[in-house]
């Protein structure tokens, strides 16, 4: 028998004892992958777990509450952000309408 042989018999007897000590613990294994696939989907840093951004249309709506409460600080800021949202979106009536009450809440405001 050569010395070669002799190793690599040694090497697949090791590699299927390891298998068969190992196998008891095979469905513990799988398990652990399906739970760690399951519970990262719905990890805190996942992309599902980041809050969208509000629209445009939604940043109107609430500078226009701002204004009918006679809060102006807070309506410009709201239509500085609506115009942002609205640029972002490609959408320039929206932005066109933000900008516009954006120029008259600040010239509701008091000096």
């Amino acid at each position: 028998m050569s010395r070669r042989w002799a190793s690599t018999r040694w090497t697949v007897a090791a590699v299927l004892w390891t298998a068969l000590a190992c196998a008891p613990f095979a469905p513990f294994v799988a398990v652990g992958f399906v739970v760690a696939l399951a519970v990262g989907a719905d990890a805190p840093g996942s992309d599902d777990a980041t809050p969208a951004s509000p629209t445009a249309a939604e940043l109107l709506a609430e500078g226009r509450r701002h204004v009918d409460a006679h809060r102006f600080d807070d309506a410009r800021t709201t239509f500085a952000r609506a115009a942002a949202a609205a640029r972002a979106e490609g959408d320039a009536s929206a932005e066109a309408e933000a900008l516009a009450r954006l120029a008259a809440a600040k010239a509701a405001t008091p000096k």
